[in-house]
């Protein structure tokens, strides 16, 4: 929520730094809106009251949470952000076709670096909603019931 009173309250000659704060909260907010990228620093700003962590580095990691987010850093990264419990966990990817709000999956694994010299850790992730549907479709097909298809 924007605090519209702290701008009416200040002194006019504080309006200024006041002005770009209320202007680099909407905007952040319409970005996120948009679904566009964001900076770090304008996801602590929307999320003040949220630990920023990244992934742990390991193969099997598993992270599960809401998309807030995405995001990207100084040097072209792109990334993800999870609202993880108390916390919002950023996982590199380049995945962009996940809606915002969401319940994503990641998993971790490790894949083959090019020239096949080296592997590296990659991310997966899915739509818990879309693999929630396609395994009750699977097991309808095989002449399973879940309470979904059970009448």
């Amino acid at each position: 929520m924007i605090d519209r009173s702290a701008l009416a309250a200040s002194p006019e000659s504080e309006r200024g730094p006041a002005l770009q704060e209320l202007e680099r909260e909407v905007e952040g907010r319409m970005k996120l809106r948009l679904a566009a990228r964001l900076t770090f620093d304008e996801i602590q700003h929307l999320f003040p009251k949220r630990e920023i962590e990244h992934a742990r580095r390991i193969v099997g990691g598993l992270y599960r949470g809401s998309l807030v987010a995405y995001a990207y850093d100084e040097a072209g990264g792109q990334y993800v952000i999870l609202r993880t419990g108390g916390t919002l966990t950023v996982i590199p990817t380049h995945e962009r076709d996940l809606a915002l709000g969401r319940e994503i999956r990641a998993r971790s694994h490790l894949v083959e670096g090019p020239g096949h010299e080296r592997q590296r850790i990659a991310w997966q992730l899915e739509d818990t909603r879309e693999r929630s549907r396609t395994r009750a479709v699977s097991l309808a097909r095989r002449g399973h019931t879940t309470r979904a298809t059970r009448r």
